[in-house]
């Protein structure tokens, strides 16, 4: 049988590793529409472009959603963002 210390231990490791998918995956997504922001200037075709912000507008809507749940997750957890390591 596990101890209580044993299984928060395990609580919080997961808790770590949830927020770290989360900043990882908030990290990509910034990189992928910043790349296509660039790749935007440079296209001349208009519905290339059109699928581009399409592509734009659902990755705000996903880092939008990524960043609520960060925020809950830290929030629940008490964790403050100047305790965590590394920055998005």
């Amino acid at each position: 049988m596990k101890s209580k210390t044993d299984i928060n231990n395990i609580k919080n490791n997961n808790e770590d590793i949830e927020i770290n998918a989360i900043e990882t995956c908030l990290s990509i997504l910034n990189n992928k529409k910043n790349e296509l922001d660039k790749q935007l200037d440079t296209i001349n075709d208009d519905e290339q472009g059109l699928n581009i912000l399409a592509v734009m507008d659902y990755l705000n809507k996903l880092i939008v959603n990524c960043q609520k749940d960060l925020d809950i997750k830290i929030e629940r957890g008490y964790i403050h963002e100047n305790d965590r390591e590394g920055d998005i």
